[in-house]
C-alpha cells in the first residue's frame, strides 16, 4: 500500500505538464518515472516555438541541485539529474517565447526508490493532539461572518457567489460557492473541493460542473487570497509574499504558515470553516449529513464518475466519495 501511494504521487507529478501549458511539454525517460538511487533520470523538454528554457532541479522542490538557461530552437532539450537517497527530484521550467508572448511555467517529477522513504520522525510529538485541540478550540470561537458576493454565470440554472469566511490566522477562507437555482428543500448533497499546492484562484468552472449535476459546490483557494484576479496578481504573490510559503516560520508551531493553511481545510467531524459556511449558505436546500470532501491528489476517482454513481444509485464509494 505504501509503495502504491508513492507511485501515485510520482504519477501525479508527471501529469503536471498536461495541465500547465499547450506549447510546452516535459516528460521523463521512464514511463513510470521511478528510478533507483544514484541512477540518472532524464527530463525531456520540448516547445512549439523557439524561446529560452530556464530550468531548476530540486530535491522535492526544496534543495536546489542544478539550474541553467538553454535556448530552444527545434530540438528536444534533455536535462539529466539524480538523487543519492530516496526521494523526489523535481524539474521546474520557465519558458520565455522568442516572439514576446507571456512566459509559461511547468514542472515534472521523478521518484527515487519511494518505497524506502522513511518518516522524518519515529513517533508523533507527545503534545500533537493537545496542540491541534487547542488550535481548533480557538478557531471555534471566531464568528464565521460569511460574506457572499454574487458572481456572474452563463448558466441560468445556477446561482454562484464569491465567499469570504473569517478564520484563525492572517487570511480568511475564500472560495467560490454554487448551487442549483430552483432546488427543493433538502434536495442537494454538498461537495467541498480543496486545492493542492500553488498560488491561484478558486475555479468557477469546477463548482459550476458539480452544481450542474445537483450539488451544492464550494471550492476554496489554498491561501485565503482574492479570487478571480489577473494571472499577474498570483504570480507576484508567488514570487514575493508567498514565496517558499511552506517554510515560513516552520520552526515555530504557533506561527508556522502551514499551520494556518491547515485550519482552512476540513476537520472531519465539524467540517471546519468551509463546511460550516456551506451549511450556512445552503439552507434550506442542503441535505443534512451528506457532504463529500474532495482534495487535489488525495482521491483517484474522477469527478464525472462520482457524480454518475450518485445519480444512479444514491450511494457513495469510500475511496473517492464518502458519506459522513
Amino acid at each position: 500500500m505504501r509503495k502504491m501511494m508513492y507511485l501515485f504521487c510520482s504519477f501525479s507529478l508527471l501529469f503536471i505538464h498536461t495541465l500547465s501549458a499547450q506549447e510546452l511539454k516535459i516528460i521523463t525517460d521512464k514511463d513510470d518515472a521511478v528510478y533507483h538511487v544514484n541512477t540518472q533520470a532524464i527530463f525531456s523538454i520540448s516547445c512549439a516555438k523557439p524561446g529560452d528554457i530556464e530550468y531548476v532541479l530540486t530535491n522535492d522542490g526544496r534543495d536546489e541541485l542544478k539550474k541553467g538557461i538553454i535556448h530552444y530552437t527545434d530540438k528536444e532539450i534533455n536535462i539529466p539529474g539524480a538523487l543519492n537517497k530516496p526521494g523526489f527530484l523535481l524539474c521546474s521550467v520557465t519558458y520565455t517565447p522568442s516572439d514576446g508572448k507571456e512566459k509559461q511555467k511547468i514542472a515534472a517529477g521523478a521518484a527515487f526508490e519511494p518505497d524506502k522513504i522513511k518518516p522524518a520522525i519515529d513517533s508523533m510529538p507527545p503534545d500533537f493532539d493537545e496542540f491541534w485541540q487547542r488550535k481548533k478550540k480557538k478557531l471555534s470561537v471566531i464568528p464565521l461572518n460569511p460574506v457572499l458576493t454574487p458572481e456572474k454565470t452563463d448558466e441560468p440554472g445556477i446561482v454562484m457567489y464569491d465567499v469570504k469566511v473569517d478564520c484563525l490566522g492572517p487570511n480568511p477562507v475564500r472560495g467560490y460557492y454554487a448551487k442549483p437555482r430552483n432546488a427543493g428543500k433538502g434536495a442537494c448533497p454538498a461537495i467541498a473541493i480543496f486545492q493542492g499546492a500553488g498560488v491561484y484562484s478558486a475555479r468557477k468552472d469546477r463548482v459550476q460542473e458539480f452544481s450542474r449535476e445537483g450539488f451544492i459546490a464550494f471550492e476554496n483557494n489554498a491561501h485565503g487570497i482574492l479570487n478571480g484576479q489577473p494571472r499577474k496578481y498570483y504570480a507576484e504573490l508567488d514570487a514575493t509574499t508567498l514565496k517558499g510559503y511552506k517554510y515560513i516560520d516552520r520552526d515555530n508551531p504557533d506561527k508556522a504558515y502551514m499551520m494556518f493553511m491547515f485550519l482552512l481545510k476540513p476537520e472531519p467531524r465539524h467540517y471546519s470553516r468551509l463546511g460550516l459556511s456551506i451549511r450556512f449558505a445552503a439552507q434550506p436546500v442542503f441535505t443534512p449529513c451528506i457532504i463529500v470532501i474532495r482534495g487535489k491528489r488525495k482521491l483517484s476517482t474522477p469527478p464525472s464518475w462520482g457524480i454518475k454513481y450518485w445519480k444512479n444509485t444514491g450511494k457513495w464509494q469510500r475511496n473517492g466519495f464518502g458519506k459522513i
